[in-house]
């Protein structure tokens, strides 16, 4: 329902201030709030000043709940991309960049305090960046309408169509945006120039969308370069294989404006899915076999939302760790079980890469090995939420575990650890 779903609320809660003793108040550790009508209205307002003619105003319903909020502002992008990317100086007082990702577009607003403001966290909202399909009928794909069953959309519109978002954006700069698409395409947008800055086509090929795309850059403080890092993302397609991109990318520190970008091969390929079926399933399993749930941009919502279950990759800066989580029922699917019953002796499974070392660009991209592998506790755990994180070992700094916390079909929260061993071992 339209009404429903566009009073749902986003907040922005300050951390810090909750933790205060001099804020006894609990609206008073809100920072801004805002419906979900309000940002439609904005993301409707985008489009028209952008030219977007003849097509119906989007609705909350037809973009469907919020998958996935970051922030943009610039003390945040400091901890995931190169400090050298972000501008130093400090953002306007009381506004807040935000990254707000839905089924099938993208949209970035900049959130600033108003000058009359009978409402304490009112706030008002401008919308900087739209990507995603322009024409309506493409946001809601209802496997019951039968209208929606008998459309055919022409060879252009289709084409344009796959070019779309498929994965969630990571920042790469203050003002460069990575994203992945259904053609197998890695693009990057521009939001200075309001432009596509670049473009990539992964090593997948076209046929396999790019569903996941993060940051793995490591800390500062565990790299000993004195030159300026290069960013790094990794992008994983709807195949369970993912790949590591080292950007060539400089920008004006006093525009943010690029100034050169080059996209050189990936450093590296991890094989998820290959690494996990051989410790699954008890015969041998040829990968070209496997047929993982195949993702498109007809795909409906709630095919969308049992695909973004199967598998999950995160990357921790600190350690310099790739950490992967691939659920029973991603696996079960690719190696055609089906049923409860052929599913229920086929577990998830937990894999970690470490990037400290990896060597220089080859063709094809290497595949690495896993640095640690193990099952999950439970095999109705999914991917729907995963918080992974670090414990030092007993014995050394140097010796860690990874340890995450999954939730299950059941509605449970499960907590493991994998122990990833010495890295000095590992090299």
């Amino acid at each position: 329902d339209d009404d429903d779903l566009g009073s749902s609320q986003v907040v922005i809660q300050d951390y810090e201030d909750t933790l205060s003793h001099e804020c006894p108040d609990a609206n008073g550790r809100v920072v801004c709030a805002f419906f979900l009508r309000e940002l439609v209205e904005k993301i409707n307002d985008h489009r028209s000043a952008r030219g977007v003619v003849g097509a119906a105003p989007l609705t909350a319903s037809s973009l469907g709940a919020i998958q996935h909020l970051a922030f943009l502002d610039r003390e945040a992008l400091r901890e995931v991309v190169p400090r050298h990317l972000v501008r130093d100086d400090p953002p306007p007082d009381g506004m807040h960049q935000l990254l707000i990702g839905f089924r099938r577009c993208l949209v970035a607003a900049s959130l600033f305090r108003l000058k009359d403001q009978s409402e304490p966290h009112a706030r008002g909202i401008t919308v900087r960046l739209f990507l995603g399909p322009e024409d309506p009928r493409q946001y809601r794909v209802d496997e019951e309408d039968e209208e929606e069953k008998g459309r055919t959309w022409s060879e252009a519109a289709w084409k344009q169509w796959k070019r779309q978002p498929s994965s969630f954006a990571a920042p790469v700069s203050e003002h460069v945006l990575a994203y992945g698409c259904y053609d197998g395409g890695l693009r990057f947008y521009d939001s200075i120039g309001r432009r596509q800055a670049k473009s990539a086509l992964g090593p997948n090929g076209r046929n396999v969308p790019i569903v996941k795309v993060i940051n793995a850059n490591p800390s500062r403080n565990t790299t000993n370069n004195a030159q300026p890092q290069r960013p790094r993302i990794v992008c994983a397609g709807s195949n369970g294989v993912g790949y590591l991109w080292e950007l060539e990318l400089s920008v004006d520190a006093s525009t943010g404006q690029i100034t050169s970008f080059d996209i050189p091969p990936p450093l590296a390929t991890f094989d998820a899915l290959a690494a996990v079926v051989p410790r699954t399933l008890s015969e041998d399993f040829p990968t070209s076999d496997l047929h993982p749930i195949a993702i498109a941009p007809t795909s409906t919502h709630s095919q969308m939302d049992r695909f973004h279950s199967q598998f999950e990759p995160t990357f921790d800066p600190h350690r310099n760790l790739l950490v992967w989580i691939y659920s029973s029922d991603g696996i079960a699917a690719a190696t055609g079980r089906r049923g409860a019953a052929a599913r229920q002796d086929v577990r998830g499974y937990l894999l970690a890469w470490d990037l400290t070392a990896v060597p220089p660009p080859s063709w094809p991209p290497p595949a690495r090995p896993p640095a640690a592998l193990a099952p999950l506790p439970s095999p109705d755990m999914t991917c729907r939420l995963t918080v992974p994180g670090i414990a030092n070992g007993a014995e050394s700094i140097d010796s860690f575990l990874v340890a995450a916390y999954v939730a299950a079909s059941s509605g449970e929260l499960m907590a493991f650890a994998v122990d990833v061993g010495a890295r000095s071992a590992r090299r």
